[in-house]
């Protein structure tokens, strides 16, 4: 099975010069702009969210005070994986009312690759970071964790994924909530994106993001707790970084790229940059990261290598993508199954909202056949990139 990035080494883990390039250095890893810093300004040792022993130290209130805030914690913890166990299960439901509605539309998707990441049995983690670099530093202000995973499947044979744990998303906390001494975080579902952006594609029959899930997942023995938990599986994709592929932009195959370029305006890709493209070891175009895509609002750029690539070449839509667009668009089950979707990975009224901003794009593109770059540059909403950037 082909598994986001790279080749593997010898001992069955991509070589360093690609894990380097999704490292928190290169800045690859869902750059979050809501960044959580620690009371005291460092995590507990096994990474979790909050080192109470640390309180009177950090200029806290020990005894009575210190047991309220870890007891208040703790009714916390237990509150999101209630929240969490219900998105899962809603998350389910809305894939399976995806899958339904493309059948009805006369397509035929294969789940094969999202069963095989959802039932994967974790074997052992590798996180991806670059050498020389103080990891929980950098992750304290502005990385996730990421990691590569073997799994193992029914019949013993293991597979690479990657694995982005709802615990390793970088945040800070909310402005308001920090100015009135509050704890409160703003919550984070960027591993929840991974998931939409591949319902996403199979809706629009795009083909170039990595199939992608979200479940419960079990540290491997040896490992620390802090991995554990829920997160995003997400497919392993075979082939080299564009980044580190001098003049790719101008080597790619024009469908491939208008094939890219169309998945990003769809689902308002604000983080396309070179770095989030892998050229396959077939050729093929494949794009990953989605965690800055589907914003709440239109106050965004559109920031996509492929899309300013696409326009400087006069691309029009991928044939396959503007029609399923139509299809979309012409469907209601399937417009109902994908607004369950957006509602599973961000509540009713979130969802709701960001859904009707990615119908208005489908509705935009659909009549006119394609990305409206002219629009798009009169109002200054695509933002330039430049060739090899990944800033």
């Amino acid at each position: 099975m082909n598994m986001i990035w790279g080749s593997p080494d010898k001992e069955g883990w991509p070589d360093a010069e690609t894990a380097a390039a999704f490292s928190p250095e290169t800045g690859n890893n869902d750059m979050s702009e809501n960044r959580q810093k620690q009371p005291n300004g460092k995590p507990r040792a096994d990474g979790s969210e909050f080192d109470f022993g640390d309180l009177n130290e950090a200029g806290g209130t020990a005894g009575p005070a210190a047991a309220e805030i870890e007891a208040k914690a703790r009714e916390q913890e237990r509150a999101e994986r209630t929240e969490a166990e219900t998105s899962l299960r809603l998350m389910a439901e809305a894939q399976e009312a995806v899958l339904a509605a493309l059948r009805e539309t006369g397509r035929t998707p294969n789940p094969e690759r999202l069963d095989a990441l959802a039932a994967g049995e974790p074997v052992e983690l590798k996180e991806l970071k670059a050498e020389g670099v103080d990891a929980e530093a950098e992750r304290r202000e502005n990385a996730n964790r990421v990691y590569l995973a073997k799994l193992k499947d029914a019949d013993g044979r293991e597979f690479t994924a990657v694995y982005k744990p709802k615990k390793g998303e970088a945040h800070y906390y909310e402005e308001q909530a920090a100015e009135s001494g509050q704890t409160g975080l703003r919550p984070e579902r960027r591993h929840r994106k991974e998931w939409l952006g591949y319902q996403l594609d199979t809706i629009f029959d795009v083909g170039s993001s990595p199939a992608a899930t979200v479940r419960e997942f079990q540290a491997p023995a040896g490992e620390p707790d802090a991995v554990g938990g829920y997160g995003a599986v997400v497919e392993y994709l075979n082939g080299r970084p564009a980044l580190m592929t001098e003049g790719w932009r101008q080597k790619a195959d024009a469908g491939e790229l208008a094939r890219v370029a169309d998945l990003h305006y769809l689902v308002g890709e604000t983080d396309g940059h070179d770095g989030q493209i892998i050229i396959g070891d077939d050729r093929r175009l494949r794009a990953f990261d989605r965690g800055e895509a589907f914003l709440d609002s239109n106050d965004f750029k559109f920031k996509s290598a492929a899309m300013e690539e696409a326009r400087d070449r006069g691309l029009n839509a991928h044939p396959d993508v503007l029609a399923a667009a139509r299809r979309f668009l012409a469907s209601d089950r399937l417009q109902q199954a994908a607004a369950r979707a957006f509602e599973a990975a961000f509540g009713p009224e979130n969802g709701r909202r960001r859904y009707d901003l990615m119908f208005a794009r489908a509705k935009t593109y659909a009549a006119g056949g394609g990305i409206p770059y002219t629009e798009l540059e009169r109002t200054g909403r695509l933002q330039k990139i430049g060739d090899n950037r990944h800033e």
